[in-house]
């Protein structure tokens, strides 16, 4: 009962209309995807040999997530920073676009720190 009352709640949010998206809000979003891809690949290395990687830093990953949960956790949040980022008005995209790339940007520049390249 608690999650039906829940999704009630949300459905609100969701019906609104979405501004449509800028030349700019394309590009931020584009350079998202670069980032997160470049970290997704980091982490799947980051699975394939927990013996040389201490842990994943991701707390929602675990310490020494599987491939599958690799995987799993990058495809999903891809897909909720696209609808994260349809949903909120158009003068706010550029802010938490701005972050979440920072944030991926971080987490890139670290691992190269650790020693993990950039591939598949």
């Amino acid at each position: 009962m608690p999650y039906l009352l829940i999704i009630l709640c949300l459905i609100p949010a969701v019906a609104t209309a979405a501004d449509p998206w800028s030349k700019r809000d394309v590009a931020l979003q584009a350079t998202y995807f670069l980032f997160h891809a470049l970290d997704w690949g980091q982490t799947r290395q980051i699975a394939r040999a927990p013996d040389r990687y201490w842990e994943a830093m991701n707390p929602l990953l675990g310490r020494h997530p599987s491939h599958g949960r690799v995987d799993a956790y990058f495809a999903l949040s891809t897909l909720a920073h696209v609808a994260i980022t349809h949903y909120i008005p158009s003068k706010y995209r550029p802010y938490w676009q701005g972050v979440t790339i920072g944030l991926s940007g971080y987490c890139v520049g670290r691992n190269l720190s650790i020693g993990l390249g950039v591939r598949w």
